[in-house]
């Protein structure tokens, strides 16, 4: 059984929610089960999975994150329950409760997917060289995979990339880009630049914008 844990159900994470959901199914595809389950709020509901609640955040300040909480003990439940000995995990921030989920279960192993670049703590760099034969951080870019990597050399035998074009009807369907831009409306014989995102304040799109309107 593989344990797939998404840090929120909410719809400002759609983005790394499909990301999750891909490499389930990419498992399922091969007859391996996969659990997924999202990190939730006080009585807050995920729609369509299980999920594991908790009063306050799981993104704590401090020597706090560092510290086991109700939390990672619900985790460590769910992890026993289901037999699972893979956990794939949202982010630095749901994998801070997984390092003492790991530290009792000698058999699991985890999977970090890393979404954005992040700053990782001394400590989270010491835990990551400790379980080091049982840890993997996932990329959804090698951009950013390389990113992470010059700014902290310690993690490079941990890093490998899964394109977020991971879904196997991705490509099916696509117009060759003379066609596309034809479609479009699109001169074929200009550079164009495009800017991905969804719009929220953490993606910043206003200063792309505002970048673009000077030049």
């Amino acid at each position: 059984m593989i344990l797939n844990i998404i840090y929120s159900p909410d719809e400002a994470h759609k983005s790394t929610q499909l990301v999750h959901q891909l490499i389930s199914n990419v498992y399922r595809q091969y007859d391996i089960p996969v659990h997924e389950c999202s990190m939730v709020k006080g009585e807050q509901q995920s729609e369509g999975k299980s999920a594991i609640s908790t009063l306050k955040v799981v993104k704590r300040k401090g020597v706090w994150r560092y510290i086991p909480n109700r939390l990672t003990k619900k985790i460590a439940y769910l992890v026993d329950a289901k037999d699972a000995k893979l956990a794939i995990c949202d982010g630095l921030g749901v994998a801070r409760c997984m390092f003492p989920v790991l530290k009792v279960n000698l058999n699991l192993k985890l999977i970090v997917v890393v979404h954005g670049f992040v700053k990782f703590k001394p400590q989270d760099l010491a835990n990551f060289n400790k379980y080091s034969e049982r840890v993997k951080l996932v990329f959804v870019s090698a951009s950013l995979s390389n990113e992470v990597q010059r700014h902290y050399p310690i993690l490079s035998g941990l890093c490998c990339v899964i394109p977020n074009t991971l879904s196997p009807d991705f490509s099916h369907g696509l117009v060759p880009r003379g066609e596309a831009r034809n479609i479009l409306g699109l001169p074929v014989d200009v550079e164009l630049y495009l800017a991905a995102s969804r719009l929220s304040v953490k993606k910043d799109v206003s200063t792309v914008v505002r970048a673009f309107a000077k030049i």
